[in-house]
């Protein structure tokens, strides 16, 4: 059942011959699923730019593994040729061209004309040179034996920020012989004040799904629907693929893909995003043979289970137990994100004998019919494995389906998009809250005590007496001109605050990702930290703990008894006379 669609759906893997660039050889299928992004635009600009000149460029595209290097140059050379007349294209700077030659080796010869002796004469080779390189390379170059040779390239890498962390210049403004875009500066997702966007994704998606005679898939959807027409309601890929066409389902699975990056720091190129796709359409176990073939000799209920576990909303979740890269994922889901509304559910669907009124209060009713999954439960629902399978399959059917965005509103997530987006764009104003929640972390890192004064570690831990000092942090603001795009494709995922102390010209920088700002709400909450937070956030801790060492006001220390019913204060204070210790 479904072979043709599952083969086309095949090259979407990573696997796939279809993963592998060719510069001379851009076949129509890469044609058809080529999505332009800003970069495109930008080498465009430089490849037209350089070729009236009268010395040799160099054009770096740089990156990060699968992000489509190769295949931006590959793409522009066979769309673009006149921009490619008289330059040579070093496709992967990761091989070489003989066995007797490393990587390295292979890019020093590449990148001969421009050492700098040769960039210090006149050369008659005109060829300009454009080289897809990943950073981690670029970096290993620099610094390899051959480094020395290319000091003008290391200083021009340093000079735009190339090699660092963070968004780096255009090499659209460069007017020497060095010219560069980064892929590694835009996101597959687009930051916005209300969340997260993906032009780029959702371009994909419809390259995927769109119901036009060019489609590929889905003209063997349509074939698969019409010969096979008796068999279709019971493959899951068919029915995944239908999913997949629905809008809300792509917005909810490129929020999903931003939480992840975001969250745990993953890192998702294009090709990797589309091996993703096949993987939450096609179940392992049915890969390239017919649904009939794979399900073998299955009862009913073996039929039934096996079906619920196909299902996009369980492949997708359940994607981290088939690959280690998105071990995270099934965190995101209704199930680990408990609230009041699916704990009714779970306590319902368990008690109750009819089950089907529950199912639509949980998913709307045309994704019940559309994915048959009235016919899927009846009978199944007796056993208690079969309840699990069906409570789990629809909730997280409801968690990529659009109607569960309430449920999160509350959530932390949108909440730190929301500053995120502000930082990027400089609007401090709107991050007011967010700084004063910092300090007060910052006062109670090591246990709440009175206001503007901090806990002091004095010799060995005491267990007995609390001793604290003053100390007035304020935020440090640094004025800069507000960005008013809507939506950003370069930014980063975490965001940088200063801070100083009243009576110091010291500023104190702390980065705050999302794991860092969710602590810093609990403790405004009332959490204390612990010791594995100490040690996870080993960041913060320091930040804080150099914050209060170089800002020690020997003059004011209060010690104060921990545990006793009448708890006392002390205050040691130092003036002219000399040092005063009495009960507060």
């Amino acid at each position: 059942m479904g072979n043709s669609l599952i083969k086309e759906l095949g090259r979407l893997k990573q696997s796939s011959k279809e993963a592998v660039e060719n510069i001379e050889s851009f076949n129509q299928f890469k044609q058809y699923m080529h999505v332009e992004r800003p970069f495109e635009r930008s080498l465009i600009h430089i490849m037209d730019r350089i070729r009236e000149q009268n010395r040799p460029h160099l054009v770096m595209v740089c990156g990060s593994v699968g992000d489509g290097k190769s295949h931006l140059i590959s793409y522009l050379k066979n769309n673009y040729p006149d921009l490619f007349h008289n330059v040579t294209i070093h496709n992967d700077a990761t091989e070489s061209f003989s066995p007797t030659k490393t990587s390295i080796e292979t890019l020093r010869n590449i990148l001969n004309p421009f050492t700098d002796d040769n960039l210090s004469i006149d050369q008659n080779d005109m060829n300009h040179v454009v080289v897809a390189i990943n950073l981690g390379t670029l970096n290993n170059f620099l610094h390899s034996e051959y480094g020395s040779e290319f000091m003008e390239l290391q200083r021009y890498v340093e000079d735009k920020k190339i090699l660092e962390e963070g968004v780096t210049s255009s090499g659209e403004e460069s007017e020497g012989r060095f010219q560069f875009v980064n892929l590694s500066d835009y996101h597959l997702y687009e930051l916005a004040k209300d969340g997260v966007q993906s032009g780029f994704l959702e371009a994909l998606f419809e390259k995927i799904t769109a119901k036009s005679p060019d489609n590929p898939f889905y003209e063997k959807y349509k074939l698969v629907c019409s010969q096979e027409a008796s068999l279709k309601d019971e493959c899951p890929v068919v029915k995944n693929y239908e999913l997949l066409m629905n809008r809300d389902v792509q917005k909810s699975i490129v929020y999903l893909l931003a939480e992840l990056m975001i969250k745990y720091k993953m890192i998702v190129s294009p090709r990797m995003f589309l091996d993703f796709i096949y993987h939450i359409l096609v179940p392992d176990y049915i890969q390239d043979s017919a649904i009939s073939k794979a399900l073998g000799n299955k009862n009913k209920d073996e039929i039934r289970e096996r079906y619920l576990e196909s299902l996009l909303p369980n492949l997708l979740f359940d994607l981290g137990k088939r690959s280690e890269a998105f071990l995270p994922i099934e965190t995101l889901g209704s199930l680990a994100k408990r609230n009041q509304l699916s704990d009714k559910w779970i306590i319902s669907f368990f008690i109750t004998d009819n089950i089907s009124s529950l199912t639509k209060d949980i998913v709307p009713e045309r994704l019940l019919e559309q994915l048959n999954l009235n016919n899927s439960v009846g009978g199944f629902d007796k056993k208690q494995e079969g309840r699990e399978l069906i409570l789990k399959t629809l909730l997280r059917l409801r968690a990529i389906s659009g109607v569960a965005r309430e449920d999160e509103q509350s959530t932390l997530f949108p909440k730190f998009l929301t500053y995120l987006f502000y930082w990027n764009t400089h609007n401090v104003k709107e991050l007011r809250t967010l700084y004063y929640d910092v300090i007060e972390a910052i006062y109670n890192w090591n246990g709440k005590t009175e206001t503007e004064r901090i806990n002091m570690f004095v010799g060995r831990n005491q267990l007995k007496y609390a001793i604290s000092q003053k100390i007035v942090i304020k935020p440090h603001l640094e004025q800069k001109e507000v960005d008013l795009d809507e939506r950003l494709s370069r930014f980063l995922n975490y965001m940088v605050l200063k801070f100083k102390v009243e009576g110091s010209n010291q500023i104190y920088s702390i980065s705050i990702d999302f794991n860092l700002f969710e602590l810093i709400v609990k403790m405004k909450n009332g959490y204390r930290p612990n010791s594995r937070d100490k040690n996870n956030f080993i960041n913060f801790a320091n930040f804080a703990d150099r914050m209060i060492k170089e800002n020690v006001q020997q003059d004011n220390v209060v010690i104060r008894e921990k545990v006793s019913q009448d708890s006392k204060q002390y205050i040691l204070t130092v003036d002219e006379f000399g040092y005063e210790f009495k009960e507060k």
